[in-house]
């Protein structure tokens, strides 16, 4: 049988046999990175809307506006610093 070999790099498919304390702390870790993630949700939501009417604002005016881009990339950024689905340790 031919597997995923995106699937083969997941720690959860490569350490099956490993040590039980290495799944717990995989579990555990994936577990404050999903509430790390929901308190970037809560704090980026209120944000992008502020974001979006000042730049709103700005765009009515004639002027230049990218809050809400800085927002968007802030987002970005920390998405690729918590790395949700990575591997645990990287």
């Amino acid at each position: 049988m031919h597997e995923d070999p995106g699937r083969a790099s997941l720690p959860a498919q490569r350490d099956r046999h490993g040590r039980p304390g290495r799944l717990v702390r995989a579990v555990l870790l994936f577990q404050i990175k999903l509430a790390i993630d929901g308190l970037k949700d809560v704090i980026l939501s209120p944000l992008a809307v502020l974001a979006i009417l000042f730049d709103w604002k700005r765009a009515r005016r004639g002027e230049s506006w990218e809050s809400f881009s800085r927002i968007m990339d802030l987002g970005e950024r920390f998405e690729r610093w918590l790395a949700l689905y990575g591997e645990p340790g990287r």
